[in-house]
């Protein structure tokens, strides 16, 4: 694929152009409803390495083609709140488990220096804390019109 427009340079992300592209990706249905089911944002998780790897990307792309099984999906409800979900779609029938407390995240940001941090924080606790490398938006390759976004974060 071949990147069309990127959102912003590795030192101008900002808070405006990530809750944009958030808030972008949720789904609602007919009657107004949020759908978690919608379009979330999903990395591999093959050998647990959305807990393991110092760099994760994240996709929220129609067109990106998943040669993994187990996948972590942030299911976004509000611009700054997900609902994190581990799932594993090669087993019949396809899994995931079940929602609890700890599966509610809020987004908090934070600018050191050049760099946008985000903080994930659940029940009023950090749980994580990132460095966004990069938010990138790509033609997508199967629906004319549309795009494909990823992000890249590094694990702080």
């Amino acid at each position: 694929m071949i990147s069309l427009n990127c959102f912003c340079q590795r030192t101008g992300i900002t808070k405006e152009s990530l809750l944009n592209a958030f808030a972008n990706t949720i789904t609602k249905s007919k009657d107004g409803k949020i759908d978690l089911d919608g379009s979330p944002w999903f990395t591999d998780n093959t050998n647990l390495k959305y807990y393991k790897n110092d760099t994760i990307t994240f996709f929220n792309a129609r067109s990106f083609k998943r040669d993994y099984c187990k996948i972590i999906n942030w299911r976004f409800y509000e611009k700054n709140k997900f609902a994190i979900g581990d799932e594993n779609s090669c087993d019949e029938p396809p899994t995931q488990k079940i929602t609890t407390p700890e599966s509610w995240i809020e987004i908090k940001f934070h600018r050191r220096q050049e760099q946008m941090i985000i903080e994930l924080i659940n029940q009023n606790k950090v749980i994580e804390k990132f460095k966004v490398l990069e938010l990138s938006k790509t033609k997508s390759i199967y629906n004319d019109g549309e795009y494909d976004l990823s992000l890249k974060l590094l694990r702080l």
